[in-house]
């Protein structure tokens, strides 16, 4: 049985709380599915990363994104500088009345008193059409609080129509929850028509390439579902844990550890080919400082010893390389390969100075 890492995540609490308790649960999960991960994606069974920007509501906590808080996300959404900056659009022209039924509406629904919520929302609803967020919160309460799927659609429609021209973000994020009611409905080649348009309005969009993938895995679109699982993994890398344990994903399951071989041998072979052009430089630059100190050892000296430890880094690196998985490989990328990039720098910088400093002596006796 698995361990629900939400648990603890609900409504009633302060966004800062929710964030912490988030991230805290989120880092908890990639610790768990790491240690049970194929050694395709990664042999180590540790990462150097997490989950850091649950501040940025879906988009930033991406591959740890689940429904079961779908309404906790949104809580934190409505507290996002980019919804607050298009609110304030609104309330530019709206009344002392309407802006503080929004308030209380939002007040209400982050203590989980949701029956407030609603009848703040709806009032609010009628001095103000075009305010979408409205439509998206009374969309969240219907689908995930009181159970009413058809009038939940009907207010994601609404959220739809008027977030279109002020944010695609938004319009995306309404339209995964419309994909979602009518994948729910058993109507999987509507909530995928719906998914692929949240994917087109908001390509940066993470999440809507991954449930997009799921749509195509259960429509046995298999090519179209493993491009979109390939752009959502290359946006957050922990997508590799959440498909490995989709059951949407069954149907086209040994495509999936296919694309996870595909990932792992494309990041090695350009690492590999970098590593080379790295060798050969090194090599270069090697080979010009033993020339020098056998001519004038004082000179030279002090380089020959960072000069092996670069060989002996390069020569690690390539047997690391050659052995890591999908996650090994990224953090070299990331890592190690830039820092021997800065050694090489560094006494490439040194030998200049030993050489300017010898050629200036011989030029001045």
């Amino acid at each position: 049985m698995q361990t629900d890492h939400y648990e603890k995540i609900k409504l009633g609490k302060k966004v800062d709380e929710q964030i912490r308790l988030l991230e805290k649960q989120a880092n908890e999960m990639i610790v768990v599915r790491m240690l049970s991960t194929s050694d395709i994606i990664s042999c180590r069974k540790r990462s150097t990363e997490g989950v850091k920007d649950v501040k940025e509501g879906i988009t930033g906590i991406k591959s740890a994104f689940r429904w079961r808080i779908a309404d906790v996300i949104w809580q934190i959404e409505q507290n996002r500088t980019a919804l607050q900056e298009l609110l304030a659009i609104f309330d530019t022209s709206l009344t002392s009345k309407a802006k503080l039924l929004r308030k209380m509406g939002n007040r209400a629904f982050a203590n989980d008193l949701i029956d407030d919520a609603e009848r703040n929302y709806l009032q609010a609803e009628t001095i103000n059409r075009y305010d979408f967020s409205l439509y998206i919160s009374l969309g969240i309460i219907y689908l995930f609080k009181k159970g009413d799927k058809r009038r939940a659609f009907s207010y994601f429609a609404k959220a739809i129509k008027y977030a279109r021209p002020e944010s695609n973000y938004h319009t995306s994020y309404a339209l995964l929850h419309q994909a979602l009611i009518q994948f729910d409905y058993g109507k999987i080649e509507e909530a995928e028509t719906l998914s692929s348009e949240a994917v087109d309005l908001s390509p940066d969009f993470a999440e809507a390439y991954y449930q997009n993938a799921q749509y195509n895995a259960q429509l046995n679109k298999t090519e179209k579902s493993i491009v979109q699982l390939e752009k959502a993994i290359l946006t957050d890398r922990f997508y590799c844990f959440r498909v490995e344990n989709d059951l949407l994903f069954d149907p086209i399951r040994e495509h999936v550890n296919q694309l996870f071989i595909k990932l792992r041998d494309q990041k090695r072979h350009d690492l590999l080919k970098l590593l080379d052009k790295m060798s050969r430089e090194h090599n270069k630059l090697s080979s010009e400082i033993s020339n020098l100190f056998e001519e004038s050892p004082e000179y030279f000296s002090m380089l020959r010893p960072n000069m092996k430890r670069i060989e002996k880094d390069l020569t690690n690196l390539k047997n690391q390389i050659n052995s890591g998985g999908y996650f090994e490989l990224l953090d070299i990328q990331k890592i190690s390969l830039i820092e021997i990039k800065e050694k090489q720098e560094e006494l490439q910088t040194k030998f200049r100075q030993k050489n300017r400093k010898k050629t200036f002596q011989i030029f001045t006796k």
